[in-house]
């Protein structure tokens, strides 16, 4: 065994071009479909770093008859569920928020900051690292409030000092006391679900509920987490919570308020790993069956290469076994050569693993949950392993069991050729792989294609605003002087006064939610001649509050009416609402001067309505919304929009005529600080590149699509030529009989091309059916287009047959060229 292992490596390294070939194709192939492994054994196999994940739930109000697919929850709500919910051993209450820490030797620093009830240590099974947990007397009403900090900020902010704990910092001016210090891994923003989008919490804060919050039902603003007992069913927790919902449904003001339960508003509970998985679970399947169609295809290169090598050693292995030596020993020798270049290849693929992950932890968009679980670690080596073998068999025994079938004496006596006198199409091995590489290529271009469509449809959906030239950032007014509306309102008006006096700037505002960052505000509202009489017939609307200035800044459409003013401070109350609402009850010009009200204002005049904007996302329905103005009910938090001129006209204007709005950054921040130094100024970003991050897992899937779609094609049309310069090099002698005996150029060229195009509609009809059922998994993912949309079949066919029958035409004008006394010449 050991001589044919030496005779294998020594028959690779006199074919040393064959040899990088292969490991070049094998190491691409075995790259792209480890790195993707990694990423789902990261996202969607390795379990969350909690006991019991399989009993932890997060649980959600959601009303389809009022179109809220998705809320949450009240304090008294909270204690309904914990009391109603059998099923649940354990529950806890979250809310997730941003805070400011400030402090003598701090700068004003935005953190992220989940608040907990004590019982969350119990559900999630969550330990301290140092100091202590919340204890259930940090839950009491007027109990001081309580920090826990995170490892990382533990670490990097105070070099993990154990002093730290006893001590008290500021906290939204506030001092709080630090008891304990909390695993990074446990304060993943991904893991929490929280209510603000923040990159990562950088601690815990204590939850006391207050008297009033535990009797308030319709504040729903907190996350509910529960652990089901070891003995109880996810159906059972089902019936248990259409019980409590029935409690919910008769809360004025709540949600589910006259709803009908079960079928217009119900209480789901869903496992906590596919609340933090969520979409990427169908992103990351594709794109690993995408790579594992592109390792198919880089397997069956291989083995046509290693059959081609295989038939141009007939007359050796002819020798060897006409002096004995038997069949399992040259099926030995061929699968060592399997295994060898399977190793190699291996070990590029590794490389090209290592550097895909490092590449995705810089690119990969932030909507991909767990993308610090990633990395190339023991199940992905142990992965990367088994496709090592797998490919060695895939590639490999079907020419090592060709090559025992040699019959010595037929070999001996073809002369130097060596090759079985097959006509020029009959070797069906190799048909058959360049079928299937052609079919599996054209599934994948047409996925690719599909993912270009669905990029350029979303490319061409109006946002309702223009992200060209506005520069957007985040205030936070926070301690006790900005305790009074009007502290707040000053304070907002002199900063989007100063920046709109800034040299350059067009425009500047605030607004409680900027669009596409996925915010949820709502409110139930009485519209004038519709329900006034009917308080039961809800009608619930999106809320946000905008100062005067913004709708301006971000260039939205004001379709009628007016937008905001200086003098909308509250007397009288007036609104603006958005198209959807506006047309749900009259054409949108004659909304203006009808009245709305709510549970805070009995009646809000319409001045003016907006161009719909996409709030949730390009690909996400809009909802009616209705904006109040600042003034009115001024907010602590609010983002703010700076639009600068147009610089078309201007001397040394760039060429897309709009000087860059991040160069106002630092005069936002000079602002602010002149104001009040304590204040932060954080997410900074153009609308542009929040706009851009809304594309980016359509971008990032297209562009991995085109790349496997563009590899698995190269690789089919190598294979294709190679099949059939092969062909033609060792059917010489029989295509010379045929020039002889007055077959012209062109019939030689017909019967190369002829065959090509018969291997090539056979892939292309392969890969159309495939495709059509394959490419259902794309549903949950494309947007305004199709699966079976005919434009990209259409594409993929022209772009695959094109390719194959342009990689035809060389070997073709080879066999037309073939001089036939110089073919009749050869044994």
């Amino acid at each position: 065994m050991m001589q044919e292992l030496k005779y294998a490596a020594r028959g690779l390294l006199r074919a040393p071009g064959f040899s990088a070939v292969i490991v070049i194709t094998l190491s691409l192939a075995i790259g792209a479909t480890t790195t993707i492994y990694s990423v789902v054994n990261g996202v969607l196999l390795r379990p969350l770093p909690f006991p019991d994940q399989d009993r932890l739930v997060m649980l959600w109000q959601r009303a389809p008859g009022v179109g809220v697919t998705e809320d949450w929850f009240s304090a008294a709500q909270y204690f309904d569920i914990r009391e109603g919910a059998a099923s649940l051993e354990r529950v806890a209450v979250t809310f997730g928020q941003e805070v400011t820490l400030t402090g003598d030797e701090i700068d004003p620093t935005r953190l992220g900051a989940l608040r907990v009830s004590s019982s969350f240590f119990d559900v999630m099974g969550i330990k301290p690292l140092a100091g202590r947990r919340f204890e259930a007397e940090d839950d009491v009403p007027d109990a001081p409030r309580k920090l826990m900090l995170g490892e990382r900020m533990y670490r990097q902010q105070f070099g993990a000092d154990a002093s730290i704990i006893g001590r008290s910092l500021t906290v939204d001016g506030r001092r709080l006391e630090v008891v304990g210090v909390l695993p990074a891994l446990v304060l993943d923003a991904d893991l929490m679900v929280p209510l603000v989008t923040v990159p990562e919490f950088d601690m815990l804060v204590s939850f006391p509920l207050e008297d009033p919050q535990r009797s308030t039902r319709g504040s729903e603003n907190f996350n509910v987490i529960g652990k089901l007992r070891a003995a109880a069913t996810p159906a059972q927790l089902d019936a248990e919570l259409l019980e409590v919902a029935g409690i919910f449904s008769d809360d004025p003001g709540a949600l589910g308020a006259g709803l009908a339960v079960g079928s217009e508003f119900f209480i789901s509970a869903v496992p906590l790993f596919d609340q933090v998985v969520g979409g990427a679970r169908a992103y990351l399947l594709v794109l690993l069956a995408a790579t594992m169609a592109l390792l198919a295809i880089a397997c069956a290169n291989v083995a046509n290469l290693m059959i081609t090598r295989a038939a141009t050693r007939q007359r050796e292995l002819g020798v060897r076994a006409a002096l004995g030596a038997p069949r399992s020993r040259m099926v030995a020798r061929a699968m060592f050569e399997s295994v060898m270049l399977s190793l190699l290849g291996g070990g590029g693929g590794l490389a090209v693993a290592v550097i895909g992950v490092n590449a995705l932890h810089m690119a990969a968009p932030e909507e991909v949950p767990r993308l610090r679980d990633v990395a190339v670690d023991p199940p992905v080596l142990l992965f990367a392993a088994v496709l090592c073998l797998l490919s060695s068999v895939l590639f490999g025994l079907g020419p090592a069991l060709r090559t025992s079938h040699v019959q010595p004496g037929d070999v001996l006596r073809q002369g130097a050729a060596a090759v079985p006198a097959r006509s020029l199409w009959r070797r069906g091995g190799s048909r058959a792989l360049v079928v299937a590489q052609v079919s599996l290529s054209l599934l994948l271009i047409v996925g690719a294609a599909l993912l270009v469509r669905t990029f350029q449809e979303l490319r061409a959906v109006d946002p309702g605003f223009n992200p060209e030239g506005t520069l957007s950032f985040r205030v936070p007014l926070v301690g006790p002087r900005y305790s009074e509306p009007a502290a707040r309102a000053l304070f907002h008006r002199q900063v989007f006064d100063g920046l709109s006096a800034l040299p350059g700037v067009s425009g500047a505002g605030g607004i409680s939610m900027l669009p596409l960052t996925r915010g949820l505000a709502w409110t139930d509202y009485i519209v004038e001649g519709y329900n006034e009489d009917n308080p039961d017939a809800r009608i619930v609307a999106d809320v946000m509050i905008a100062t005067p200035g913004y709708f301006e800044a971000m260039e939205v459409d004001i379709v009628a009416g007016r937008a905001f003013t200086e003098a909308d401070d509250g007397e009288p109350q007036v609104a603006i609402v958005n198209r959807d609402f506006a047309e749900r009850f009259w054409p949108a010009d004659e909304a203006v001067g009808k009245w709305i009200g709510n549970d805070f204002t009995e009646r809000i005049t319409i001045v003016g309505v907006t161009e719909t904007v996409k709030h949730y996302g390009l690909d996400a329905d809009t909802r009616p919304a209705v904006f109040m103005p600042h003034a009115a009910s001024p907010s602590r938090a609010l983002f703010g929009v700076v639009r600068v001129e147009d610089a078309a006209s201007s001397e040394g204007a760039p060429a897309s005529g709009r000087t860059d709005p991040s160069a106002l950054a630092p005069a936002v921040m000079r602002i602010v600080r002149q104001l009040d130094a304590e204040i932060p100024v954080y997410n900074v970003r153009s609308m542009e590149e929040r706009l851009g991050q809304a594309l980016a897992k359509q971008r990032v899937l297209m562009w991995l699509l085109n790349f496997f779609g563009a590899t698995a094609l190269t690789l089919a049309v190598v294979g294709l030529y190679g099949v059939l310069s092969f062909a033609v090099a060792t059917h010489t002698r029989e295509l010379g009989i045929r020039k002889a005996l007055g077959a012209e150029r062109k019939d030689l060229y017909r019967l190369v091309m002829r065959g090509a195009g018969t291997v090539t509609a056979l892939g292309i009809g392969a890969g159309v059916v495939a495709a059509l059922w394959a490419l259902r998994a794309l549903e949950t993912i494309v947007f305004g287009v199709g699966t079976r949309d005919p434009t990209a079949f259409a594409f993929a066919v022209i772009v695959v047959a094109g390719a194959a029958l342009a990689a035809s035409a060389i070997p073709a004008r080879h066999a037309a060229s073939i001089d036939p006394m110089v073919a009749l010449k050869q044994d």
